[in-house]
């Protein structure tokens, strides 16, 4: 047998140093990959929050804002486009904004034109209202006059007057009378404001009416070499009699 002896420090000093580096190899390979996460983290992580801020601004109206990334990649094509969107989002509003503009301009211009037809409506309005009131006044007063002249015609106050000459009064009157119910009807500015006009009904005989009628239109008829002839019974209506005629 061969026995050799040695110490234990003799025996284990390589060991020992290789332990030695390996721990000091661990320990520089954790710092340097603490580090390298650190930055490769930083690089991937300061994109997307450039992204999602310039996301946020542009969500908030603010269309000039740009976000600017130089990283090579999707990320910088991704900002791109959020750019590209932004410009165009702005040429639409601006192009919005000045149509809105426009319209207001054309609103405000067409609000003041009608505004002055409203005016000249309200003067002319009145000035048809001032008219109709002179008018009825010129009207009535020489239509009374001849209804007042014929009364008196009939009566004999300026002599005495034949049956043919009475009728023919008679006619006159009935007539003058009927235009003065019709411009009493027209100049009526409540009924002409109001739309509408009133009716007066009352029993009468039908037959009464057509014959008054025909009193009326055989002179017309006479002048173009017309007959003008009525056939009717005794027919009791109730209507308003001036309207109907």
């Amino acid at each position: 047998y061969i026995v050799l002896s040695s110490s234990w420090n003799e025996i284990y000093s390589g060991v020992i140093g290789l332990k030695r580096i390996t721990v000091l190899f661990t320990i520089l390979g954790i710092i340097i990959a603490f580090f390298l996460s650190f930055y490769f983290s930083k690089k991937i992580t300061s994109p997307i929050w450039q992204l999602n801020k310039g996301a946020r601004i542009l969500a908030s109206g603010n269309l000039s804002y740009r976000i600017n990334l130089k990283t090579g990649d999707e990320l910088e094509k991704l900002a791109l486009e959020f750019n590209r969107m932004a410009e165009e989002l702005k040429k639409s509003y601006d192009s919005l904004d000045e149509k809105i503009r426009n319209a207001t301009k054309d609103l405000k211009e067409a609000y003041i034109e009608i505004e002055d037809k409203n005016r000249r409506l309200e003067e002319a309005d009145k000035l048809k209202s001032e008219f109709l009131a002179n008018m009825s006044h010129e009207l009535r007063t020489p239509l009374n006059a001849i209804i007042g002249f014929t009364d008196l015609i009939k009566e004999g106050v300026y002599g005495k007057v034949n049956k043919n000459q009475y009728d023919k009064l008679d006619r006159i009157h009935r007539n003058a009378n009927h235009l003065l119910n019709l411009i009493n009807d027209i100049l009526d500015l409540s009924k002409i404001e109001a739309g509408k006009m009133e009716l007066y009904p009352e029993k009468f005989d039908l037959s009464s009416l057509i014959y008054e009628i025909k009193e009326e239109m055989e002179p017309l008829a006479k002048e173009r070499g017309l007959d003008f002839i009525t056939e009717t019974d005794n027919i009791d209506v109730y209507l308003d009699y001036r309207r109907l005629k």
